[in-house]
């Protein structure tokens, strides 16, 4: 069992390690109107499928206004699409779209591209990617 300085180690290692996930990703995508947590959002449906704006917002720790946003702006960008939940017309599904699908691949590709390469590997030192290893468990 982990004592009390084991879990704030783990939760700072987990807040740089967010941190430098984000500068990644930022310098990948470069100024395309979209942000960190719209990346996270189509890269989430990717991996998960379709679900629910209300799911989305518990996932991401957001407000409702905030995913309300940050939907209506991937939506303008038809990188997902969204219906009403024919149970709940509170709720409303969220997919991504085939254009948003091509984006996700393309922002993989350059992570896979970087990682390959010398000079980006410092994203996660080895070090890092055992205590990655080691949370993830």
């Amino acid at each position: 069992m982990m004592d009390v300085k084991a879990y704030q180690d783990c939760y700072f290692n987990l807040l740089a390690f967010e941190k430098n996930f984000r500068q990644f990703i930022q310098r990948k995508v470069g100024d395309n109107d979209l942000t960190f947590s719209h990346i996270m959002i189509l890269i989430y449906l990717d991996s998960y499928g379709s679900c629910g704006q209300k799911e989305l917002t518990v996932t991401f720790n957001a407000s409702s206004a905030a995913m309300a946003v940050s939907i209506a702006r991937l939506e303008e960008k038809g990188l997902i699409l969204k219906t009403a939940d024919e149970e709940d017309k509170r709720n409303n599904i969220i997919d991504i779209s085939p254009a948003g699908h091509n984006y996700v691949a393309e922002i993989m590709a350059q992570r896979n591209e970087a990682l390959a390469s010398e000079k980006e590997n410092e994203i996660l030192s080895t070090e890092e990617i055992s205590l990655l290893t080691k949370l993830q468990k």
